[in-house]
C-alpha cells in the first residue's frame, strides 16, 4: 500500500510539472503574440503617420482659394484631410503602403472622375430618351387629334350634305326645285332619278346673270360638301368651271349692253374674254364640241408642249385657245359622268326588275 501511494504521488508531480510547462509555454506564446501585435501596431502607426505626412504635403487651391487668400482666415485651408486611424487600420490589415501614395491617389481620383463622367453620361442618355419618348407621345397625341378632327370634319360634312339633300327634297316636293337639285339627285342615283335630264352644262344656257350667280352659290355649296368621293368632287368642280365661264360671258354681255345704252363703242364680248376674234372662236368651239375628254386632253398637252418649247408662232393666240379648251374639257368630263350615271341607273333598274321577277 505504501509503495503504491508513493508511486501515485510521483505521477501526480510529473503531471503537474507537465501542465505547468504547458501553461508557461502557452503564456510565453501569448506574450509573444501580444508583442508581435504591438510591434505590428507600432509599425503600422509609424507608417500611417509617414503616409499621412506625405499626403498632407500635397496642397492646392480649394474652390479658387489659397491658404493666404480665403474669406475664412484659414491658413491650412489647402491642407488635405487624412484619416490617420483608418490608414493605420488598413496597413494593419495588410494594405500595400504604395496604395496610399500620391500616384495611387491621382489614379483613384481619375477613376472617380471617370465614374462621375459615366454617371453624367447615363443621366444625359436617360434625359434624351425621356425627351424622345415625350416627343413621340406628343406626336402620337397630335396624330390622334388630327384623326379625331378628320372624323369630326367628315361627320360634319355628311350632316350638312344630308341637310342639303333634305332641303332639296322639300323643294322638289313643293314644285320649286332649283336646277342644282335635279343634278344632285341624279348624281347620287337617288329615287326619282330622271333619264330625261340633259347633260348638266345645258342648265347654264339662256339664264340671267342673277340666276347664274345663284347657281354658282349652289354649286359652291356642293363643292364644299362633297369632297370625299372623287367622282362627285370632279363633277362639281367641272360644273363650277363651266359656270364661271358663263358668268364671265354674261357679265361682259351685261357690260356691253350698258355701253351701247351709253352710246360707247365696245370690243366684242367673246374677243375680250379669250383674246380671239369672234369668228375664230366660233370655229374653235365647233371643232372642240364633239371631241371626247381624252382627245381634248391630248390637244391641251400638245399645245402646252409647243408653248414650252417655243414652237408657236403666236403664243398669245394659243394661250387663249388653252383657256377656251379648259371649259370644253370640263364639259366633256361632265358628259362622261352624265352618261355613266344613266348607265348605272339603267343597270340597277334592270337588276331590280329581274330580282322582282324571281319572286
Amino acid at each position: 500500500m505504501g509503495s503504491s501511494s508513493k508511486k501515485d504521488k510521483k505521477d501526480n508531480k510529473k503531471d503537474n510539472k507537465k501542465e505547468k510547462r504547458e501553461r508557461d509555454d502557452e503564456d510565453s506564446k501569448s506574450r509573444k503574440r501580444h508583442r508581435d501585435r504591438e510591434e505590428e501596431r507600432r509599425r503600422a502607426e509609424k507608417l500611417a503617420r509617414k503616409v499621412a505626412k506625405q499626403l498632407r504635403k500635397e496642397k492646392g487651391s480649394v474652390a479658387g482659394y489659397t491658404d493666404e487668400e480665403n474669406p475664412f482666415g484659414d491658413t491650412t485651408l489647402s491642407e488635405k484631410f487624412v484619416w490617420s486611424k483608418k490608414l493605420e487600420k488598413q496597413i494593419q490589415d495588410g494594405a500595400d503602403v504604395r496604395h496610399f501614395g500620391a500616384q495611387a491617389e491621382a489614379l483613384r481620383q481619375d477613376e472617380r472622375l471617370a465614374e462621375i463622367e459615366k454617371v453624367k453620361k447615363r443621366r444625359q442618355e436617360r434625359e434624351e430618351e425621356k425627351s424622345r419618348m415625350e416627343e413621340e407621345l406628343a406626336f402620337i397625341e397630335r396624330q390622334r387629334s388630327l384623326a379625331d378632327a378628320s372624323v369630326l370634319e367628315k361627320k360634319e360634312e355628311e350632316f350638312h350634305l344630308e341637310q342639303a339633300k333634305i332641303r332639296s327634297d322639300i323643294r322638289l316636293r313643293e314644285g320649286r326645285a332649283r336646277p342644282v337639285d335635279l343634278l344632285a339627285k341624279n348624281l347620287h342615283l337617288d329615287a326619282g332619278f330622271s333619264m330625261r335630264l340633259p347633260v348638266p352644262y345645258i342648265l347654264f344656257e339662256n339664264i340671267s346673270l342673277q340666276e347664274l350667280k345663284e347657281l354658282e352659290a349652289d354649286i359652291a355649296t356642293h363643292q364644299g360638301l362633297e369632297s370625299q368621293e372623287e367622282e362627285h368632287k370632279e363633277f362639281w368642280d367641272c360644273l363650277m368651271t363651266v359656270c364661271l365661264s358663263h358668268l364671265a360671258e354674261a357679265a361682259r354681255r351685261d357690260e356691253t349692253d350698258r355701253a351701247h345704252m351709253r352710246g360707247e363703242s365696245v370690243v366684242p364680248a367673246m374677243a375680250q374674254e379669250t383674246g380671239l376674234h369672234a369668228s375664230i372662236d366660233a370655229d374653235l368651239q365647233e371643232m372642240m364640241r364633239d371631241k371626247s375628254h381624252g382627245q381634248l386632253l391630248e390637244l391641251d398637252e400638245e399645245i402646252k408642249q409647243q408653248l414650252e418649247e417655243g414652237d408657236c408662232a403666236d403664243p398669245e393666240y394659243w394661250e387663249a385657245v388653252r383657256r377656251r379648251l379648259k371649259v370644253y374639257l370640263a364639259k366633256a368630263r361632265l358628259r362622261e359622268i352624265h352618261f355613266s350615271l344613266q348607265e348605272r341607273h339603267r343597270a340597277a333598274k334592270e337588276a331590280n326588275l329581274q330580282e322582282r321577277m324571281k319572286w
